[in-house]
């Protein structure tokens, strides 16, 4: 009985041990990011969906400012139905994706569309689709969500950022997945699961200059502007 009740406490530290080296291990990363941010960040980004058993998933792809939705192929395994390259400096960000480019400075949005080389200008405020902020979840993960470690390397952390119940009630929620260097506490990966979709951010780059953020109407000169604002 005395070594079965020794089993449970030592289990019992272990697992406390892990969930204080989880909150450590982010609260780490998270003041990393927030420092290293100042000198602007960019990376990748996939938007992906599982499909099981063959069914065709609909989806509105809000983030890429569309609002028609997109209708997905039967298949079965994970589909990327939207990827896209991000550079960010301050209030300006600079999305690429395969057939379209659109830069945001914080009040005014720039939309080239490749397909028909036209150039739409819209009020950032009156847009109707916000350009999703990634960022904000290298933030406040140790505030909002329950960590553990599930995984490790000799040089990476893998840890698991499960929802708190409250905002999971409230349906604003979403679970992550969060995998973190050992040698510099820079993010190496980010999961965020929603219930329809999953976003991977992957290939974290600090130092962005503002000349990549900036749109400059000369590099279009041969393109067509359409004033909406």
């Amino acid at each position: 009985m005395k070594k079965l009740v020794c089993f449970v406490f030592a289990f019992a530290s272990v697992m406390t041990s892990f969930a204080q080296n989880a909150k450590e291990i982010v609260s780490k990363m998270e003041e990393s990011f927030a420092a290293r941010c100042q000198e602007g960040v960019s990376f990748n980004s996939k938007w992906s969906v599982s499909v099981v058993n063959g069914r065709t998933t609909r989806l509105v792809a809000n983030m890429s400012g569309e609002s028609e939705p997109e209708m997905l192929k039967e298949a079965v395994g994970d589909i990327d139905f939207l990827t896209s390259s991000v550079s960010m400096l301050e209030d300006r960000t600079c999305e690429v994706f395969p057939d379209r480019t659109m830069y945001d400075d914080g009040n005014t949005i720039w939309k080239y569309s490749a397909s028909n080389n036209e150039i739409g200008i819209y009020n950032k405020a009156t847009y109707g689709s916000k350009s999703p902020c990634y960022v904000d979840f290298l933030s406040d993960i140790k505030k909002n969500y329950n960590l553990s470690i599930v995984d490790e390397t000799d040089d990476l952390w893998v840890i698991a950022c499960k929802c708190k119940p409250v905002d999971r009630y409230l349906g604003d929620g979403r679970d992550l997945e969060l995998t973190v260097c050992k040698d510099t506490f820079d993010p190496e990966t980010l999961v965020i699961r929603d219930k329809d979709y999953y976003i991977t951010l992957t290939d974290f780059h600090y130092g962005v200059t503002e000349d990549q953020v900036t749109f400059h109407p000369a590099e279009y000169l041969a393109a067509t502007f359409s004033d909406n604002r």
